[in-house]
């Protein structure tokens, strides 16, 4: 769990990455798909239910989301649980549901990107500045935005955080004004 101070800003930025990146992209990985989320509203209306549910219930074998517009599909990663295949099931009956194997949880994940942002002052003394970090929607790992992105700081970030895939970009991240719930941390 993120430290309380940490909160306010965790969801701002989370929820920001997540409406550019995740549940309300285009399409799976297709950002130049046709169709909008606006075009298919119950198809968003079931991701908000199924992910709020999902955070709270299944912290530990949950991963997170993405809608697949051009199919017309919600994709919900998970730490294999027939429990929580039969929630998503009931949670949206109405469209159709893709459950795929995450490598990690949302809880792990979670944990990674907390001790990443509490050693802001470490890496800052190394030269290199967090802006941010992220669980990614797929389970596969965490995102973490750095004011270069390069190599170097990939390598670095790698060996201290060995127990998670870490992707490194080149992100400035610029907090919302207002403060919903999520998961992203502002370093």
């Amino acid at each position: 769990m993120a430290h309380p101070s940490h909160r306010g800003r965790r969801g701002v930025l989370l929820l920001a990455l997540a409406i550019a990146g995740s549940v309300l992209s285009p399409g799976c990985g297709d950002r130049a798909a046709p169709r909008s989320a606006a075009e298919d509203p119950e198809l968003v209306g079931a991701a908000q239910t199924v992910e709020a549910d999902l955070r709270q219930s299944f912290e530990d074998t949950f991963a997170g989301l993405q809608l697949d517009h051009a199919e017309s599909r919600l994709i919900v990663y998970r730490r294999p649980d027939p429990r929580l295949d039969a929630r998503v099931r009931d949670l949206a009956p109405s469209v159709t549901v893709d459950l795929r194997d995450a490598a990690y949880s949302l809880a792990d994940m979670r944990r990674t990107v907390d001790r990443i942002v509490a050693d802001g002052g470490y890496w800052a003394a190394r030269g290199i500045t967090i802006t941010g970090a992220a669980p990614r929607p797929d389970g596969s790992g965490v995102s973490v935005y750095t004011r270069t992105g390069d190599d170097a700081e990939r390598s670095a970030l790698s060996e201290r955080y060995p127990e998670m895939p870490l992707d490194v970009e080149k992100r400035t991240i610029v907090p919302p004004t207002h403060q919903p719930p999520s998961d992203i941390v502002i370093g």
